[in-house]
C-alpha cells in the first residue's frame, strides 16, 4: 500500500506521483520512487480498511493500494489500521 506521507527533507509530491501512476500506468523510474512510500498490511487489514474507505485500489493495478484517508498515517507512529489517534469514530461506543 501506498501511504501519503510528507517529508520536508523529500522534494516530490506524493499526490502527483500516485495520479502519474493511475494515468500512465507503472513504470520502473515510478516504480521506485513510490517504493519509499509502500507499506505491508495483513490482508484482513488491508480488506477492512478498504471495506471502511481508508484505503483504495490504485486504478488499473491489481494489488496496488493507496491510503485514502488522511487519518491512516502518522508520520512519527506510521499506519494505525485500528483508527488513527484523534479519529472521532473511536469516541462513539
Amino acid at each position: 500500500m501506498i501511504v501519503r506521507y510528507r517529508s520536508h527533507n523529500v522534494g516530490e509530491n506524493i499526490n502527483a506521483l500516485i495520479g502519474l501512476l493511475e494515468r500512465d500506468g507503472p513504470s520502473r523510474w515510478l516504480l521506485r520512487k513510490l517504493q519509499r512510500y509502500s507499506v505491508t498490511l495483513y490482508r484482513h487489514d488491508l480488506e477492512r480498511l478498504v471495506a471502511v474507505g481508508d484505503v483504495r485500489p490504485v486504478a488499473g493495478l491489481t494489488g496496488l493500494y493507496v491510503q485514502a484517508s488522511d487519518l491512516l498515517y502518522d508520520p512519527d507512529l506510521g499506519i494505525n489500521v485500528d483508527g488513527a489517534p484523534g479519529d472521532p469514530g473511536l469516541l462513539v461506543s
